[in-house]
């Protein structure tokens, strides 16, 4: 590593330590940083770090020079989405009529000349490219024949050794024959699915929610029941246990457990323990989506259901939102008593499972530099959300609400009532520009005035002049 790119890390680093101040309310609006000499001293950096974090600060509209005076802050945190989004809890479970709004936008962020702010993707230059081209071509000399032959559940053993070892860290306690290979984590939820109901059945699913699971719902000719999602909270545990009590054919639940799509709220260990225990005694299996678990902004990774219950728990996941997408690499983890018919269904569905693929990602989180990517990224995300919220206060118009979340790559924002985010949907496409409308992520019609923006791209001058263009046809659609 060279001096300057040296430099050049260290200044990022340094302005990501004071953005992080600022978001959480350290320094408020108005209160003075301390000075260039000050932060040289306090942090044991040269003066051309300081100078370069404050200037990065300036250009994020955080902070502001004053002349003979000193730096101060200027970023005020926007108002923060904090009531659960869904009120009406219903009592009889229905089936879902996903739009097709949702293949429209799909196909709409996958074209190169639209700003996709819709489909959930990470800039690909925040992905290890580099490590993953070196961990493939390892893979190839060391197995020539890596492809030879058919790779049947439950996968490949190098790769699920891996994975074992990553989910020890969480206190997930998996024997290496139940960890199940899969193309992806919607695989894995498919397969679930597949396990524990029936066309007919009924299963439980936190309102908003990914429109693929609620997709995957509709094709399996499955219905359900709406339990709301606090934003910051996640799961309201008293409203459950009435939903529960009230509907005695439940097959199953579906959860994203930590920073959930669209809203990114997590549920605390504590909650986690509750609710875990409210389902096995009622006898329901619980289906947990962990796939953006690794992408927190906090120190500490969050734990999962399945860190608290093995045997009334099927644990999914992949490395798509964090290595690459496209090598379509995940995994679950079985309780002994489904796993014979989560393989026979993966047989009938794909034979096995790619490999190669597996044993590439294997040699990466072997390593420590997993954790180390994810750490670095998670702080880019972290970025990225401050930058968006602050737009969205600057741009958009005054009576918007926006989530806070604490990992991911999603901001679930509120519009003033009258907006419909189908029309505004369909304005911004004519200007290139791709946002995700608040009807693709409920079987109900109470998400009309909201969006959900995707925060994962890199953070240019353009992402900011599309921000408002979003919000000046808000705020047309409300005059």
């Amino acid at each position: 590593m060279t001096d300057k790119t040296k430099q050049n890390l260290a200044y990022m680093k340094l302005a990501s330590k004071f953005r992080d101040l600022i978001h959480r309310g350290d320094f408020l609006p108005g209160d003075k940083l301390p000075s260039i000499r000050e932060v040289m001293k306090d942090e044991t950096v040269s003066l051309a770090t300081a100078t370069h974090a404050y200037s990065l600060l300036e250009d994020d509209a955080l902070i502001e020079a004053r002349a003979q005076s000193g730096f101060y802050v200027t970023y005020e945190i926007p108002q923060t989405l904090d009531k659960s989004c869904h009120y009406t809890v219903t009592k009889n479970a229905k089936k879902i009529e996903i739009p097709d709004l949702v293949y429209r936008m799909i196909s709409a962020a996958s074209d190169k000349k639209m700003h996709n702010f819709g489909a959930a993707t990470i800039d690909p230059e925040f992905l290890p490219n580099t490590m993953l081209n070196k961990a493939l071509k390892q893979v190839i000399k060391e197995n020539p024949t890596h492809s030879a032959l058919y790779n049947f559940a439950p996968g490949n053993s190098f790769y699920r050794k891996a994975v074992q070892k990553k989910l020890s860290s969480l206190k997930i306690k998996a024997p290496l024959e139940n960890i199940i290979a899969t193309s992806g984590a919607m695989e894995a939820i498919v397969l679930s699915l597949k396990v524990l109901t029936k066309p007919g059945d009924t299963i439980l699913i936190e309102t908003p929610s990914y429109y693929g699971t609620l997709l995957a719902i509709q094709n399996l000719d499955l219905k359900i029941l709406e339990v709301p999602t606090h934003p910051i909270h996640g799961i309201d545990l008293e409203i459950l246990e009435k939903i529960i009590s009230t509907n005695t054919n439940i097959k199953a639940a579906l959860f994203i457990s930590n920073f959930n799509n669209p809203m990114g709220s997590y549920i605390c260990d504590k909650n986690k323990i509750n609710i875990a225990k409210t389902f096995r005694e009622n006898n329901i299996a619980i289906i947990e989506d962990d796939i953006y678990g690794d992408l927190t902004f906090n120190d500490k990774r969050p734990l999962t259901f399945k860190s608290f219950d093995d045997d009334n728990v099927i644990y999914c996941s992949s490395v798509s939102k964090t290595l690459s997408p496209g090598l379509r690499v995940g995994f679950m983890v079985v309780p002994t008593k489904f796993k014979e018919e989560v393989e026979r269904h993966q047989f009938i569905s794909n034979i096995g499972t790619n490999a190669l693929n597996q044993m590439v990602v294997g040699h990466l989180l072997q390593k420590k530099f997993y954790d180390n990517h994810c750490k670095k990224l998670s702080q880019i995300l972290k970025d990225n959300i401050i930058r968006f919220q602050k737009c969205i206060q600057l741009y958009f118009p005054e009576q918007t609400q926006v989530t806070n979340p604490e990992g991911g790559f999603f901001l679930w924002v509120k519009l003033p009532v009258e907006v419909d985010s189908t029309d505004l949907y369909n304005e911004l496409i004519k200007k290139n520009i791709v946002i995700s409308p608040g009807i693709m992520f409920s079987a109900s019609d109470d998400y009309r005035n909201y969006i959900r923006l995707c925060t994962g791209m890199k953070w240019t001058d353009a992402v900011e002049k599309d921000l408002r263009i979003i919000g000046e046809h808000i705020k047309a659609l409300t005059a």
